[in-house]
Formats: structure tokens, C-alpha cells, sequence
């Protein structure tokens, strides 16, 4: 069977569909990955083949407008004009990669698409391919309506009737896209409202969330899945440096902290690192800074005995090794820290990062965290003491990590993507 995976966004949510492409083709089925070009890389370096939606896609995604409409904070009448702001202003190029989702459609004529909820040209293409495609988020709250949580993008709970009206309004604003998106293209017989809206819940969605954080609700359709989390081993192709080995043997049995960004950058990523690393110095609190895209960079002065940066690590090699990790809250980084015992703080960047930032405090995981945009030195020095002290922190990420390790829906979730049956 042929399947074609077409995600847009960040690494946070591209990685979820490299593993699928990973264990589709370890159980014998021909795989075509579809992303934007920053993915290449970690795409073929799994052996997957790789068809690129340019780089417009993922640039866009950090723009002023688009920062303004997934960003934390803000009134909702706020939220609405930003997202009615980013889908004017990026207009011309969603069409642009429509055209290219669907182009790539009729050339590879896949039996199944697995797409995000960000690429959804998918979404006309299954109407007239029935149940040949299925949805995959790495976050809930997304399509099926909770009673205790508002839609990802409006924030947190506002009470049940409020949480609800989210979800359809939401929903109301893809549908719009879809129709347009429809309109230009010249599909016709795709260009209805009740057509789009029955292709949006008729097929499956996947959500790549632990139940340990989660709790599937019990009035969803049969059709909304929650199979676990899930990462493909990171460790392949790569060995540790001789100075990160000496780090970590040097700093054996001290209380580790990890601090990353990942994919999230920040108007002033040189100043936010000068705080960071000041007050590791002043705590004499040993850590390992990931740099990754540029959140985060390496400073030309600090204590290299004290603190190890590096640009990336694979966290399947380092999790299991530390205390705990200070990260952006995307989905895949926070299931990837509690699955290994870390007490996790988290300082959220944009939209589903301030669920988690929640989610993790409630679950009694660590402190709540500040956002990016009200960040201080002073602020990050008093969380950073609450982290490392309490013990009850660390005592209660590994007990979520027992849980987690008790999972296993990898069968169920290639049974479910194979034979599309709820």
C-alpha cells in the first residue's frame, strides 16, 4: 500500500509523521513524505523518500502576523482579528501550496494520505476518495469539542458553553478556508459546506497524545483516536562528543538541567540566553544548553565547566540521564521529558504551549512557567530554585513516566492508519 504523508508546520510537527513513515515502511508499505524543505534532512537521513513544498511555508509561520495570532495572551476580539489578518496576508501563498498538495496528489496517487491540521488540501482530495484519508495532531482540542478545555487556539477553560462555542467558531474559520480554497482551485463538486464539514468527521483523527496527560473524552465519535505518543529513535547517526561525555561524567549525580527552545525563536535570543546563563553561574546550577534554531546561542564568555551547550542532542540519549528539563512546551519535547522522569518546566512560545504549560503544572510535574514575552532574569531564577529544590517535582514526573512507560499503541495505531475501519 502507497501512503503519502503531508504535514506543514514545525519540527514539532513534522517529527510525529517521520516516525510514521518509519514504521509504515518496516511493515512492508511504500512511503512518499511531503514537507516543507527545512525537513529534508531529517526525512532522508530515516531513509524516507522526500517531495518539498518549498521553504515559504515554514518562514511564514514566523512572521509578525502569524506570532500575533498563535502567540499567548491577548483579549479573544484580539485573537479573532490576527487569525482574520494571517489568513489575508498569507492568502496568496495558501494557495500557492495547495496547488502543490494537490499536485503532488495526482502524481504520486497514493492509497492512503496521512496529513496535519495544517495542510489540508487532503481534506477536498478525500471527498472524492472516501475514507483514503486520515488527520494526525501531536496536541488535542483541536476538531472534537471538550467540555472542560476551549479550542487550542482561545486559550484555556472558559466554562462548558463557552469551551463549545471555540470549537464551532474554529471550525467555522477552516471551513471557510476550505471552501475558498475549493473556489480557486476550480473544484466545484468539492465547494459544499455540509460536504466539507462531513469529510472533517467522517474520517480519522489520530491524536499522538499519552493518555497519562490526556484523558480521551467519552462522548468523542468513534472515529477520534488517542494512540499514544510515540518518537522515532534520534540516537541513529549520531555519537556523543568527547567534551559532552567528559561534561557528563564530570557533573555524575548533580541534578542536570536541560534548557532548550527547539524550534522557537524570540526578538531577543542573545539576551534571553546572557539571563539564562547568569543566573546558572550565580545558582552554580549545572546545565546543558540546546541552541537548536537560534532561540537560544552560545555566548562568547561563561563557565564551560558548569554549563555544556551544543546545537542539538538527541533527547533519547540525554533525558534519561538528567534532572530536568526548562523547554518551549512544544508536544513532542514535553511527552519526551515526562516520559523520562524529568521535572519539566516550561516557558511557552505560542498557542498549544501554554496547554501544556498547564497541563504539566496541574499534573504536580513542576512550577508553572512564565511566558516568553514577560521573561526575566529575576522571574527565571526563582522558578529555576523551585525546580531543582522541590522534590516533589521529580517525585511525580516519574510516576507519569511509569504510567507512560506502560503504553503501547504502536499496533493499534498501524492497525487504525492500514485499515481505516473506527
Amino acid at each position: 500500500m502507497k501512503f503519502l504523508l503531508l504535514s506543514i508546520g514545525t519540527r514539532g510537527d513534522v517529527e510525529p509523521f517521520v516516525y510514521l513513515g518509519e514504521l509504515l515502511t518496516a511493515a512492508g508499505h511504500e512511503v512518499v513524505c511531503v514537507f516543507p524543505e527545512q525537513f529534508r534532512g531529517i526525512t532522508e537521513q530515516s531513509g524516507l523518500r522526500f517531495v518539498s513544498l518549498g521553504p515559504e511555508l515554514v518562514d511564514l509561520m514566523h512572521s509578525r502576523e502569524a506570532r500575533a495570532a498563535v502567540g499567548g495572551g491577548g483579549s479573544l476580539a484580539r485573537k479573532v482579528y490576527s487569525y482574520v489578518r494571517l489568513a489575508w496576508v498569507s492568502r496568496h501563498l495558501q494557495k500557492e501550496a495547495a496547488i502543490r498538495q494537490r499536485d503532488v496528489l495526482e502524481a504520486e496517487r497514493p492509497d492512503r494520505v496521512l496529513h496535519n491540521f495544517v495542510a489540508l488540501y487532503p481534506v477536498l482530495w478525500g471527498m472524492a476518495h472516501h475514507r483514503r484519508t486520515a488527520m494526525i495532531s501531536p496536541i488535542p482540542y483541536i476538531l472534537h469539542a471538550t467540555d472542560n478545555h476551549a479550542h487550542i487556539g482561545m486559550g484555556e477553560d472558559r466554562g462548558r458553553r463557552f469551551n463549545r462555542w471555540t470549537y464551532r467558531f474554529a471550525l467555522t474559520l477552516g471551513m471557510l478556508g476550505l471552501w475558498f480554497m475549493a473556489g480557486a482551485l476550480g473544484m466545484r463538486a468539492q465547494r459544499r459546506w455540509k460536504g466539507i464539514r462531513q469529510q472533517l468527521f467522517a474520517n480519522e483523527t489520530i491524536f499522538m497524545v499519552s493518555p497519562s496527560l490526556f484523558a480521551r473524552p467519552e462522548y468523542w465519535p468513534q472515529e477520534a483516536h488517542l494512540l499514544g505518543y510515540h518518537a522515532r529513535n534520534k540516537q541513529r547517526h549520531w555519537e556523543p562528543t568527547p567534551e559532552l561525555l567528559e561534561y557528563m561524567n564530570r557533573h555524575r549525580g548533580a541534578k542536570i538541567v536541560l534548557i532548550t527552545f527547539g524550534s522557537m525563536t524570540n526578538p531577543d535570543p542573545a539576551g534571553k540566553t546572557r539571563m539564562i546563563v547568569e543566573t546558572l553561574q550565580s545558582q552554580g546550577q549545572p546545565a546543558i544548553i540546546c541552541t537548536s534554531v537560534g532561540g537560544l546561542v552560545e555566548p562568547v564568555d561563561y563557565d564551560r565547566d558548569l554549563i555544556h551547550i551544543t546545537e542539538q542532542i538527541p533527547y533519547d540519549w540525554l533525558l534519561s540521564q538528567i534532572y530536568a528539563v526548562i523547554h518551549h512546551g512544544g508536544s513532542g519535547t514535553t511527552h519526551f521529558g515526562l516520559k523520562h522522569g524529568c521535572a519539566t518546566m516550561i516557558i511557552p512560545h505560542v498557542i498549544d504551549q501554554y496547554m501544556w504549560n498547564q497541563m504539566v503544572h496541574q499534573r504536580g510535574a513542576g512550577p508553572l512557567g512564565m511566558s516568553i514575552r514577560t521573561f526575566t532574569q529575576k522571574k527565571f531564577a526563582e522558578k529555576l530554585t523551585d525546580l531543582v529544590s522541590n522534590e516533589a517535582y521529580k517525585t511525580r514526573a516519574e510516576e507519569i513516566a511509569h504510567q507512560m512507560q506502560q503504553e503501547y499503541f504502536e499496533a493499534e495505531l498501524l492497525r487504525v492508519i492500514v485499515e481505516h475501519e473506527g
